[in-house]
């Protein structure tokens, strides 16, 4: 089933499963998404804005040029995410501890994310902007991280055993050990 163009707020009852589902240029402002599982859902140019998610899950979900800024993703069901966000603004986001390593992100504005503790293994981090992460005790062990800006973290503080960089990335973990380039 599509839906296209509708606002989605509070007062909205959602069934507790929602599979298979097209949101397109839909509004989720303070909706009120608790304990709802989205199962192979598709939003494009979606906009959720101070969303109740609590407990809610995304299996094998895909998000499309959407806006998730600020969002709290530490309070969704850790188990049930498997999601893939492509062109999306996700700025100021909580993936604070969250299970992550079904995820990937292309192309995304990370821009003051918190990833610290996340399990971000095997997670794709692909042309993505990362300005001013948090990556404090990450596990990005054989993460992807090819193509994306502005990534600066302390190798000492997050895993990144068989992580995949540019080498353009390097002067980002070489900030916090006082080498320079020259």
């Amino acid at each position: 089933m599509e839906h296209t163009d509708q606002h989605f707020t509070a007062q909205h009852r959602w069934e507790p499963f929602q599979d298979e589902q097209v949101f397109v240029r839909c509004h989720f402002e303070e909706a009120d998404l608790r304990e709802v599982q989205f199962d192979q859902c598709h939003f494009e140019e979606c906009s959720f804005v101070k969303v109740r998610w609590l407990h809610a899950s995304f299996q094998d979900c895909t998000f499309q040029n959407c806006h998730m800024q600020g969002l709290d993703f530490t309070l969704l069901k850790s188990l049930m995410l498997s999601f893939t966000l492509d062109d999306c603004t996700v700025r100021y986001a909580n993936f604070a501890g969250s299970q992550l390593s079904a995820c990937a992100f292309h192309g995304c504005d990370l821009t003051g994310s918190d990833f610290s503790q996340a399990n971000l293994s095997k997670t794709t981090l692909s042309q993505c902007n990362l300005a001013e992460c948090l990556w404090e005790e990450a596990n990005l062990k054989n993460a992807y991280l090819a193509g994306s800006q502005n990534l600066v973290l302390n190798p000492a503080m997050a895993d990144l055993q068989g992580a995949q960089l540019e080498l353009n990335q390097l002067p980002g973990l070489l900030n916090y050990t006082g080498i320079k380039i020259v």
